[in-house]
């Protein structure tokens, strides 16, 4: 009786599925990172909130949802968008008027002007 033995397929990973495993690795790490930064992000936000007193309803979603809106309070502004790169300040007969300069964005560092008078967000542009 002629038998064919086969020989036993050794399992070999092919540098696809090592590539794919190693996506999956920095994938998950990156998801993790994610919700740290998230978490640490949230607790900055909400020790902004405590030096803030008498905020709003209206006030505190806008800062949960990092917005600003014209006739929120100087400090739930901070609260929202935290501290700025840069305040020019001028006060004259008519009371304090600030200008806010936040800076977003990767390498091109957008600038958004936030104008606050006499502690009131009153408008802003970029």
């Amino acid at each position: 009786m002629d038998r064919h033995v086969r020989p036993k397929m050794r399992k070999t990973e092919t540098n696809l599925e090592k590539n794919m495993k190693k996506l999956l690795i920095i994938l998950i790490v990156m998801v993790l990172i994610s919700c740290q930064s998230t978490r640490t992000k949230d607790a900055m936000r909400a020790k902004r909130m405590e030096n803030c007193t008498n905020l709003t309803a209206n006030e505190i979603e806008l800062i949960k949802n990092e917005k600003i809106h014209p006739g929120m309070s100087e400090c739930a502004l901070i609260a929202s968008w935290g501290e700025p790169y840069y305040i020019n300040k001028t006060t004259g007969s008519w009371g304090v008027h600030k200008r806010y300069v936040y800076q977003h964005g990767g390498p091109w560092k957008k600038s958004i002007y936030v104008f606050v008078e006499n502690g009131v967000v009153d408008r802003w542009h970029d």
